[in-house]
């Protein structure tokens, strides 16, 4: 076990990306088990595979990051064509749909209500299907670990007393 705090604070660009590749690989290529400490969480998201997240004292969210940061936002879609007849049949079935290029983004439905990641991969699925549109990629959004912290620690329902700065 190796047990790190802060091990880039102090280092300049070219020596942190050197560190965190020297951390990944004990890791990855040694097979040790690494605890890292950092506040520099966009550092902790390029090497770290499991993440907690700590305030006051409480785990706030623990798991693997991939798992952690699939938020319950968008849902997106690359396709080779018919971005805009595919927009025009989800709006019509309800679905908060937007067009760019060859993407497809759906963020929910057009009442205001909740639908979960399922409901909203699921409605991707069928309208694309059903105009037989040729599919490249389709997954969900992804939140930042900065993100999923400030959520956490910040916005968690019931936690009016953790200030921000």
């Amino acid at each position: 076990l190796v047990m790190l705090d802060e091990p880039t604070d102090g280092l300049d660009p070219v020596q942190r990306d050197d560190v965190l590749e020297l951390i990944r690989s004990i890791g990855t290529d040694f097979g040790m088990h690494i605890l890292l400490s950092s506040h520099l969480l966009e550092e902790v998201e390029r090497i770290a595979d499991n993440v907690v997240i700590l305030s006051n004292g409480q785990v706030r969210a623990a798991g693997p990051l991939a798992e952690l940061r699939v938020g319950d936002g968008p849902m997106t879609a690359v396709v080779d064509e018919g971005v805009d007849d595919v927009v025009a049949t989800l709006r019509t079935r309800g679905f908060a749909a937007e067009a760019a290029r060859n993407r497809i983004q759906l963020s929910g439905l057009l009442s205001g209500q909740p639908a979960s990641p399922e409901m909203l991969a699921d409605a991707l699925r069928d309208a694309i299907a059903d105009h037989g549109v040729p599919l490249r990629r389709m997954e969900p959004s992804r939140q930042s670990l900065e993100d999923l912290f400030l959520d956490e620690v910040y916005n968690a329902p019931g936690e009016s007393e953790v200030q921000a700065p």
